[in-house]
């Protein structure tokens, strides 16, 4: 007597048990085809390695418009906190000497010495160009003439000091000293720029900014500021370019089937084998129920 109320709910929990276990067995086994006489077995291979293409593409969906969008990549990365710990970076490089950080970025000290003589002659040819343009030779005739006249007024020297003896002296003094800066202007201005850099080299940004009558405070803002508008656009530009979709699919289509067994198995091992448990439960419950009916 007592063996039928016991058979029961037994058999039916290890029915339920075994028929659960085996089905989420033939999840993944077998992992491959298996033919009989050049015929394929029925659920050969299991549902998931004969589904992972489907299960990259959905996945690889699901991620890419529902979990990892554009907005949660732009929040994750462009918010307050981040922008304010690389403003605070940014502030950190500004407090050390520009030469201390040109170092670093050029690599080592000779290519440093190879920029900044770059720099050197470039802000060199720069102000050489603006000295050509302003013709120096006029300027040295026109307010020669005026400083001369000025000095002479009112004197007996007023009446030797013509214009045209003003202008036959200023005229080819202007002209020489044109012609000397044509052919020699870099030599006079370049020690003068070298001197400078050594100068700005050995100061911080913060000190720069700092003569242009900005604060600390002022600069972070702009900083942040900057990254936020930087970031924004980066991370469009970065999304459009980037198909996350695509790139989980081929993931996941790259994988060998233990490896995602593996996965599949480290994120829902426990309610796999809840559901196998459940199924003895249920197995032992219709058991039981089958007793008294």
């Amino acid at each position: 007597m007592i063996i039928r109320y016991i058979a029961g709910p037994v058999v039916g929990a290890a029915i339920g048990y075994f028929t659960n276990f085996l089905a989420v067995k033939m999840l993944f086994f077998p992992r491959n085809e298996i033919k009989v006489f050049g015929h394929k077995l029925p659920f050969t291979p299991g549902a998931i390695p004969k589904g992972k293409p489907r299960l990259a593409k959905a996945v690889g969906k699901i991620i890419s418009t529902m979990l990892l969008t554009e907005e949660d990549i732009e929040k994750k990365l462009n918010n307050p906190e981040l922008r304010n710990r690389i403003a605070d970076k940014v502030i950190e490089s500004f407090e050390k000497p520009l030469k201390d950080n040109f170092l670093t970025l050029s690599g080592s000290e000779e290519n440093y010495s190879e920029v900044k003589n770059r720099i050197s002659d470039y802000i060199t040819q720069q102000i050489l160009q603006a000295v050509k343009n302003i013709n120096l030779s006029q300027i040295v005739e026109s307010e020669g003439a005026s400083a001369i006249k000025e000095k002479v007024a009112g004197t007996m020297l007023q009446m030797f000091v013509s214009d045209d003896l003003i202008h036959s002296i200023l005229k080819p003094l202007g002209d020489s000293m044109q012609n000397s800066i044509n052919e020699k202007g870099a030599l006079y201005i370049s020690p003068e720029v070298e001197k400078s850099l050594d100068s700005i080299e050995q100061k911080t940004a913060m000190q720069i900014i700092a003569d242009m009558g900005i604060n600390k405070e002022q600069t972070r803002e702009v900083i942040s500021n900057l990254c936020q508008k930087a970031m924004s656009s980066a991370i469009k530009g970065l999304t459009k370019n980037l198909d996350i979709a695509s790139m989980i699919e081929e993931k996941i289509n790259a994988m060998n089937v233990l490896e995602l067994e593996n996965l599949v198995l480290s994120v829902m091992k426990k309610e796999l084998d809840t559901i196998v448990n459940l199924g003895a439960i249920i197995g032992a419950i219709l058991g039981t129920i089958n007793i008294f009916f």
